[in-house]
């Protein structure tokens, strides 16, 4: 028996000395098995190789293993599969139940045990103390030697536990993958077949320990055993470091070949050069080499470029692939790339490659959290367990695999949302809506339930882990899960979606192996849906897909640390960042670094040596770097996507001491200069067009190169459609222009009318005012109480409550405040349940706000019969509707064309009061906000409603004796005030009370007036927004208006109603939001992404509103009615 080494630098031929050599032993046609050992993902390529590289039709006598592979070959032959092999969800378990079991004996891990990630990371370092033959009697031991009072001396205690009572658990039952291995290194001795196999080992970049020792028993069993290292015994000496993982990995092999008494062979490869440029091999040697030797000439097989973001930096990548593949002939496999961060740069090569046609094999493996099946079962379980939350039930119908279209969906969704439909509401027959609605969702609602319903039958009748298992299998296939993951394979394939297609065909048997193993393991011990959801969710987190290459001529795209151990022409490393190549920090689990080296110094290995860590990335970059054969090319970010600034690798400074010549290119995406590198593929170069039309647009200067571009898609029949909705995009104008007279009538109806609320949107926006009254788009209605249903809670409680009054023969004048409080409490009573379709009755939040409205409502009622009793006016009416058949007849508006537009709506409350043969009228207005009356934006169309609502009352009004005169016009704020008291006495908490609670709006200038309003006022009213002296002179600022300025107002309002009345009948439907100081049209619009208002349109600009003071506004109404000659 004998071991050899091949040892050689990178890129010294190493491999081809192995492949030569089985090529020689097939040659003998010998019949001794050869083996051919590779690392577990590199099966597939290393057959490929052998196959192209010795030029074979087929491999019989040569078998490619993995350490695996070769695992399995053995345990097939000698024997030892009595236990269940653990798969990585498989060990999650048993460490959730051993930790569960054993949580009140931890120290340290008590608390810790029970947040997400711990099991993992304990599934790890279990992991290295068994990989490093560590037990849990050693960890105890080194405790114990250790200070009581030291925080590792508890971490060892409570390690030393859960290690102690995990292998209790999987004794003579189950095997973990490192026990596996130990196991097959057992019993190598026996396989007939190896001890007449001469075995090769290629492209091990490092051993894991299991691996090693897996090695160290091999050389023992087999005739002839040959390890290739990427190792320099002798040499100079300036890179020795480099190799320090490889020395320990020879060292190791050594004695133990050495105990052993085997012969050992030492077989030195160098080949610098094999026909490599010399940059690279300058690079190869110098890299890491301290002191370094400088490159003197230009560097062209060595290329460093900066650009602006990770976006640029890939496009600038798949530019320079393709510029390969289409100028240099290469082979897309002839390219390899390396991404420090796959987080930040696989969606990016994901979206970018596939715009550019670059087919390419991303080597990473990937979570399976959000496939649709997985979503099926957690959400399924968490409807069972949390009984049909709706946010549950959405999830659960939105998978795709159940028997519900995609359109019903969207239908039963927006009923739920409508009806509150939750827990016990799903499963009974929907009884709200109208009848055909209820009986279409209700056959949708069966189809949901049913299914669920018979999986918790299945699970509720036996509650054992092992039961629950098998009823979820039993469901997933009575709901043909498995026959719709084939039909959805099958479309991806026939679509050429390789990936995907692999993905949804590896799901079915991953999840039908984990149910397997909670079944295997955990057993028939009694659990309940939360505990299974708990641990399926852990198990599946644990769960990865692989992929293979789909095809042969594939682009590698990988990190230097795992992928990229095959040899390309040309190779590109971008993200060559500071933090991200090398990363620099080390990964640290339960324990640090530093408690590892304490572990050290008593003799407790655990894992590779801190120092040997270190070393390992620069040595992984190392040998990623010098794969290329021809070329390497580096580029980095100067920024982030954010916009947060980068620095670059200290790779790239070591790249410019290596090589003084190189220079970085500062390279600046910029289409509009048309070099060939944007015009490389039809799909990557369509966008370079749309932005550089966009440019020449704005007027900047562009390559004439475009043009003939765009006449090539404009001939080109399958860029038709494309090269319409470009110019389609580029000339968007979104001013939709007028609305003409055939559709006026049938976009407002035959018989025009119009409110208050539709004029003032109008003079905030007439295109928002277009969408709702016009297109009238349809909202989700949805079981909620929001801003608006308070306010229309209010406005029917008083209504209710003022009805009351009037049947029990009770008034204004003579209320109390306990009548109030009862007559009040037993309006919101009656109203509470039924309103909203029961909203006020869903919840408790929502059963509180209701109790908080009645007694907001009660202080309110209260509230406004202080005012009417402080006063003399009395309500003239409650609700008084103005319109046909209303208490007021419309305000009928006659427009330019002879054409009558009316206006109609509802006042809350009209106060009189009577001198004389003279009529008083005051208009309150019930707010549940905080708005107030701004004359500015009266005069500019915003705020109409006190203003028409008096015009109405003082023209509907019969007074034949007299005449109808302006007593003022009023919002009343329902709110609940919190009020600051500086000793905490009823009166001052009342008087302040009663300022927040004051009416607010416009007084008539008359003191007559304000004292039927507030007969006894004194300073300041607590009814009115007014001040006066004793002497019966208004404070400076009251809101008052005289009666010529409110009679100017009002025929202003008039002129201003029939001049937006005339904007919307002749189709005005204009993009043209109001701004005003701070405020502006667009914040509170639901219709922006219909008008899309963008002020970088052209035509897109707000219309600025001037803020005016009294004496400006009133000058320029004054002004508009002298031009009108209405005054």
């Amino acid at each position: 028996m004998a071991i050899r080494y091949i040892m050689g630098r990178c890129g010294q031929g190493k491999t081809h000395r192995v492949l030569t050599e089985i090529q020689a032993e097939l040659n003998a046609r010998g019949d001794d098995p050869l083996i051919l050992l590779v690392p577990e993902q590199f099966t597939l390529q290393a057959e490929r190789e052998v196959i192209n590289r010795l030029n074979l039709p087929g491999i019989m006598r040569l078998e490619v293993l993995s350490p695996s592979r070769l695992a399995s070959r053995v345990l097939n032959e000698t024997g030892g599969r009595t236990r269940v092999l653990l798969s990585q969800e498989g060990r999650y378990m048993v460490l959730k139940k051993v930790i569960s079991a054993c949580e009140e004996q931890l120290t340290v891990y008590r608390q810790a045990c029970r947040q997400p990630g711990f099991i993992d990371q304990c599934g790890q370092i279990l992991a290295e103390l068994k990989a490093s033959a560590v037990d849990s009697d050693a960890l105890q031991e080194c405790a114990g030697k250790l200070s009581a009072d030291a925080l590792l001396h508890d971490k060892l205690a409570d390690l030393a536990l859960i290690y102690q009572e995990y292998n209790a658990y999987l004794q003579n039952r189950y095997v973990d993958s490192e026990d596996y291995l130990n196991l097959v290194t057992e019993r190598l001795p026996q396989s007939r077949f190896l001890q007449r196999a001469r075995v090769w080992i290629d492209n091990f970049t490092t051993f894991s320990p299991t691996t090693l020792k897996l090695l160290e028993q091999l050389m023992k069993v087999v005739p002839a055993m040959t390890v290739s290292l990427t190792l320099e015994l002798g040499g100079e000496g300036r890179d020795r470091e480099i190799f320090a993982l490889s020395r320990y990995y020879y060292n190791r092999l050594h004695d133990a070949a050495r105990r052993a008494g085997l012969e050992e062979h030492i077989i030195t490869v160098e080949n610098p050069g094999q026909n490599l440029p010399a940059e690279l091999m300058h690079l190869e040697k110098e890299l890491y080499a301290y002191p370094h030797r400088v490159y003197s000439g230009e560097p062209s097989a060595i290329s460093i470029a900066a650009l602006p973001g990770p976006q640029d930096e890939v496009e600038y990548l798949a530019m320079g692939i393709l510029s390969l593949v289409q100028q240099e002939k290469m082979r897309f496999r002839d390219i390899a790339v390396i991404c420090s961060d796959t987080a930040v740069y696989s969606g990016l090569i994901k979206r970018v490659f596939d715009e550019y046609g670059i087919p390419f094999f991303l080597d990473d493996k990937r979570s399976i959290l959000h496939h649709a099946l997985v979503e099926l079962m957690l959400s399924a379980l968490d409807i069972l367990d949390k009984h049909y939350r709706l946010e549950d039930v959405l999830r659960f119908i939105k998978t795709g695999l159940m028997p519900i279209d995609a359109r019903d969906c969207d239908r039963l969704e927006n009923y739920a949302w409508r009806y509150n439909i939750r827990g016990n509401g799903w499963l009974e027959d929907f009884s709200l809506g109208e009848e055909e609605l209820r009986q279409e969702m209700n056959v949708l609602r069966q189809a949901l339930i049913t299914p669920l319903q018979k999986l918790l039958q299945k699970i509720t009748a036996h509650p054992s882990w092992t039961e629950m298992a098998r009823a979820w299998f039993e469901w997933l296939e009575e709901m043909q899960i498995p026959r719709t993951l084939e039909s959805w394979v099958e479309e991806l394939i026939a679509e050429g979606r390789f990936e995907l297609a692999s993905e949804n065909s590896q799901i079915w048997n991953v999840l039908v192996e984990l149910l397997d193993q909670i079944a295997e393991i955990m057993g028939q011990e009694v659990t309940d849906l939360k505990q299974f959801r708990q641990v399926l969710e852990a198990g599946l987190a644990c769960s990865e897909l692989g992929f293979i290459p789909s095809t042969v001529d594939q682009v590698l795209v990988g990190t230097a640390t795992r992928s990229i151990s095959k040899q390309s022409r040309v190779l590109f490393v971008v993200g060559v960042n500071d933090g991200l190549l090398p990363r620099g920090s080390l990964a640290e689990g339960i324990l640090s670094l530093d408690e590892k080296e304490i572990l050290q110094s008593h003799g407790v290995e655990v894992g590779v040596r801190n120092e040997l860590l270190a070393i390992e990335e620069d040595f992984l970059i190392y040998q990623a770097f010098n794969q290329a054969r021809e070329a390497v090319r580096f580029s980095y970010s100067l920024a982030d996507a954010d916009g947060k600034s980068l620095r670059p690798s200290l790779l790239i400074d070591r790249l410019k001491q290596l090589y003084p010549g190189i220079t970085v290119k500062l390279e600046n995406m910029d289409p509009a200069r048309g070099d060939e590198r944007y015009l490389l593929s039809a799909h990557s170069s369509f966008k370079y067009l749309i932005e550089s039309l966009r440019q020449s647009l704005d007027g900047k200067e562009v390559s004439p190169r475009w043009q003939a571009v765009y006449d090539w898609y404009k001939q080109e029949p399958d860029w038709q459609f494309a090269i319409s909705r470009l110019e389609e995009a580029l000339l968007f104008k979104n001013q939709p222009g007028r609305l003409d007279k055939s559709h006026l009538k049938r976009v407002y109806g035959a018989s025009p009318q119009t409110s208050i609320s539709r004029l003032e949107l109008y003079a905030a926006c007439p295109f928002a005012h277009f969408v709702r009254y016009g297109l009238k788009p349809l909202e989700r209605k949805t079981f909620e109480v929001k801003a608006p249903d308070i306010g229309d809670f209010f406005h029917q409680a008083i209504l209710q409550f003022a009805l009351e009054m009037r049947e029990k023969g009770l008034n204004w004048q003579a209320l109390s405040s306990e009548q109030c409080q009862q007559l009040m409490g037993e309006v919101v009573d009656q109203m509470l349940p039924d309103y909203g379709e029961g909203v006020f009755m869903s919840t408790y939040r929502y059963r509180y706000l209701g109790q908080r409205l009645k007694r907001i409502g009660q202080r309110a009622v209260w509230t406004l019969a202080r005012h009417l009793q402080a006063g003399e006016f009395n309500p003239l009416g409650y609700e008084l509707r103005f319109g046909v058949g209303g208490t007021f007849p419309p305000l009928v508006v006659e427009l330019a064309n002879g054409e009558m537009l009316m206006l109609e709506g509802r006042i809350d409350r009209v106060d009189v009061y009577r001198q004389g043969k003279d009529t008083y009228v005051r208009i309150i207005d019930y707010k549940s906000g905080s708005q107030d009356l701004d004359l500015s934006e009266v005069y500019y169309g915003l705020n109409l409603q006190l203003l028409i609502y008096l015009m109405v009352a003082l023209q509907g009004i019969n007074n034949a004796q007299g005449k109808n005169r302006p007593g003022g016009i009023f919002y009343f704020h329902i709110e609940d005030p919190l009020i600051e008291a500086d000793q905490d006495v009823i009166a001052e908490i009342e008087k302040k009370m009663a300022a927040r609670l004051r009416l607010r709006g416009l007084a008539l200038e008359d003191p007559v007036v304000i004292r039927a309003m507030d007969r006894d006022i004194k300073g300041y009213s607590q009814v009115v927004p007014v001040g006066m002296s004793e002497a019966g002179d208004f404070y400076s600022n009251s809101a008052l208006l005289s009666l010529d300025q409110f009679e100017v107002i009002l025929t202003y309002v008039q002129q201003l109603i029939r001049d937006m009345s005339q904007g919307i009948m002749s189709g005005d439907i204009e993009i043209a939001p109001y701004k005003k100081g701070t405020r502006q049209a667009c914040s509170y619009c639901d219709y922006h992404a219909v008008c899309q208002f963008d002020s970088l349109f052209a035509a897109n600009r707000y219309r600025q509103l001037a803020a005016l003071d009294r004496d400006q506004l009133m000058e320029r109404i004054y002004t508009d009615a002298e031009r009108r000659g209405s005054w």
